[in-house]
C-alpha cells in the first residue's frame, strides 16, 4: 500500500512538472513568440526528461530487495545526471537558444519538488 502512495505523489509531481512546463513556454511565448519561447521550453524538457527517467528507475526497484534497491537508486540518479548534462550539451547547440532562460525553464521545473515538499 505505501507503494502505492509513492508512485501517485511521483505522478503528481510529474505532472505538476509537466504543468510548469507549460505555464513557462506559455508566458514566454506570450512576451515574443517562439524565438522567446524556445530556450525555457528546451530548459524545462531537460529537467523533465531526467526527473522521469529518473522516476521509472526507481520505480522499477520497488519491489527489490533493499540493498538492490539502493542500487538501483544509485544507477538511477547516475543516469539522471549523465542525461542532464548530455541534453545541455546537445541543447546549447540549437541555434538561437539563450543561456539565460534555458536556466529559468530548467529552475522553473526543477523548483516544483521544493514546493511538492512544502504542499505535501
Amino acid at each position: 500500500m505505501a507503494g502505492r502512495a509513492d508512485v501517485s505523489t511521483v505522478n503528481k509531481i510529474l505532472l505538476l512538472q509537466v504543468l510548469v512546463l507549460f505555464l513557462v513556454i506559455a508566458g514566454f511565448f506570450s512576451v515574443g513568440g517562439w524565438e522567446n519561447a524556445l530556450s525555457p521550453g528546451l530548459g524545462g524538457l531537460i529537467a523533465l526528461l531526467a526527473n522521469f527517467v529518473f522516476a521509472y528507475w526507481v520505480h522499477l526497484a520497488s519491489d527489490k530487495q533493499p540493498q538492490e534497491m539502493l542500487r538501483f537508486f544509485y544507477f538511477a540518479e547516475a543516469v539522471k545526471i549523465f542525461l542532464t548534462v548530455l541534453l545541455f550539451s546537445i541543447f546549447f547547440q540549437v541555434p538561437g537558444v539563450q543561456l539565460v532562460t534555458l536556466m529559468l525553464g530548467y529552475a522553473a521545473v526543477l523548483l516544483v519538488h521544493w514546493f511538492a515538499l512544502i504542499l505535501w
